[in-house]
């Protein structure tokens, strides 16, 4: 596609200025004024397996919220969504179970959102049909195939009116909203370092019951950081990213790719599938990122090998630190000891 000179010049300006932070603000304020009338906000759901049954029953948990649609390519799936809508008391939804019938659901009437919670490739896809069809669109993490199918996903917000949300729930954890408040104060002084990470064993999740392959099983074929989001969304509130900070300069690299195919061998036998992928993702991958302030943060991406979970959360300034590892704080002047949490 042919970009404009505006084109180009706008989105170098949304890169160089704290412009993002604009269309976001449009786009809650937007959220606000739906949420504030006097019916139920109606949402359709794409995709009701494991993740998406979990947040449809979290939405059915919600006063002034009715589910109006449910749709997955199992119509097992979708028959039991029904039920669960049913069980608490709202009218059955409308089904749909076409491999693209989360186009229809775009073109509802009287549907006011739509939740993807399908395979992180569709996302992008199910929330470009949502706006198009006059619909908010939310969704946990979108799975882009290039910078451009990013920009389309702005585009289309813009030109819609409707936003995207990215509903990046670890941002929400007491811990991390506790941390954003205590930067806000400056309870940390300067800040210089920050170290977040996904950390935490989801070879499990590439399988089924019965060793069947699930969609996780083939997805690190690239490699890289494949899911920074959970980790960099606190760390990008804290510092002030796209609100008058940045990050400007980033290197990478991964470890030897092992675990998967250990696991799928350990697990099913050596002449499972599993056990035979080429993984280009490497097991542990390391990002240093630096920002346009100088901030440095190192980010991890680390799921595929036996350990705990550890998110790490630590933000380091001149006045002190915190270490969501280890949940504790020190800060100089307020610690009853020296060099002690």
């Amino acid at each position: 596609m042919k970009m404009k000179t505006s084109e180009i010049n706008r989105r170098d300006f949304i890169k160089t200025t704290s412009g993002a932070g604009l269309y976001l603000a449009t786009g809650l304020a937007g959220v606000g004024a739906a949420c504030s009338s006097e019916r139920p906000v109606r949402i359709g759901f794409v995709g009701v397996g494991g993740r998406g049954t979990g947040m449809l029953k979290v939405a059915l948990s919600m006063e002034g919220v009715e589910i109006a649609a449910v749709c997955d390519i199992i119509p097992e799936r979708v028959e039991r969504a029904q039920r669960l809508v049913e069980q608490a008391g709202q009218p059955k939804p409308k089904a749909f179970t076409g491999a693209e019938d989360y186009k229809r659901i775009a073109d509802m009437n009287g549907l006011d959102a739509i939740y993807s919670a399908t395979p992180m490739n569709l996302h992008i896809h199910v929330m470009l049909s949502a706006m198009r069809g006059g619909k908010y669109g939310g969704c946990e993490m979108l799975d882009f195939t290039g910078i451009e199918q990013a920009w389309e996903l702005v585009e289309t917000s813009e030109k819609t009116g409707k936003p995207c949300m990215l509903m990046e729930n670890y941002t929400y954890r007491r811990n991390v909203k506790m941390v954003l408040a205590m930067t806000r104060l400056g309870l940390f002084g300067d800040l210089t370092h920050c170290e977040c990470g996904y950390q935490h064993d989801s070879r499990y999740a590439s399988y089924g019951p019965n060793g069947e392959m699930l969609w996780r099983a083939s997805y690190h074929k690239s490699d890289g950081n494949p899911y920074p989001t959970h980790a960099i969304g606190p760390i990008a509130q804290w510092l002030n990213i796209n609100r008058g900070n940045r990050f400007e300069y980033l290197v990478s690299m991964s470890s030897r790719a092992l675990g998967r195919n250990h696991y799928a061998a350990k697990k099913f036998g050596s002449d499972h599938p599993g056990a035979k992928i080429k993984h280009t993702q490497g097991d542990v991958n390391t990002s240093l990122i630096q920002t346009h302030d100088g901030i440095t943060v190192t980010l991890y991406y680390d799921t595929s090998n036996p350990r705990p979970m550890d998110w790490i959360y630590r933000i380091q300034g001149t006045e002190g630190i915190y270490s969501g590892t280890l949940d504790k704080i020190y800060l100089e002047d307020s610690s009853p000891k020296a060099h002690q949490w």
